[in-house]
């Protein structure tokens, strides 16, 4: 499958501008700002997505929500691959805390020495399934060393 036209999406303008300076030979590439959770806001209805290492940065409780837009985003039928990473002992950060909802945190040290708690969720095989299923079918999850992909058609 070669994509016509790609349309890719960040919250932070950081990863647009890295994004906008490389060359894409096709000249079919559009980026924009959009919040995930908020894509009823493009005006386009598309074909496939791919969301690439999002799901471990958010919140159990907000991936229906996320997934409900998603998928409102594309036509039925459409495919969705979403990969991510996989908890790999000696690998990732350690989990520093869980809070009350099951979200797992990692701690991350910045240059200025600064330390940060970061929202990071590994995800089970069965709770990625029982996520997709309300909102697509034909579920496939194959699990590599250091990461994780999911894909399903949506309804």
């Amino acid at each position: 499958m070669t994509a016509s036209t790609i349309y890719a999406t960040d919250f932070n303008a950081a990863p647009l501008t890295i994004a906008r300076r490389r060359n894409y030979p096709r000249k079919n590439s559009h980026f924009a700002h959009a919040d995930a959770f908020a894509l009823g806001q493009i005006d386009r209805v598309f074909d496939a997505a791919f969301v690439g290492f999002w799901w471990s940065h958010m919140l159990l409780g907000d991936t229906a929500r996320f997934l409900r837009g998603l998928s409102n985003r594309l036509r039925s039928g459409s495919t969705i691959a979403i990969l991510d990473n996989r908890y790999v002992e000696g690998s990732n950060y350690p989990i520093v805390r869980v809070d009350s909802e099951g979200n797992t945190y990692q701690r991350r040290s910045l240059p200025d020495g600064s330390e940060y708690d970061v929202l990071k969720n590994f995800p089970t095989v069965g709770e990625l399934h029982a996520a997709v299923t309300p909102y697509g079918v034909n579920s496939d999850i194959t699990e590599l060393d250091y990461y994780w992909l999911l894909t399903f058609n949506t309804r």
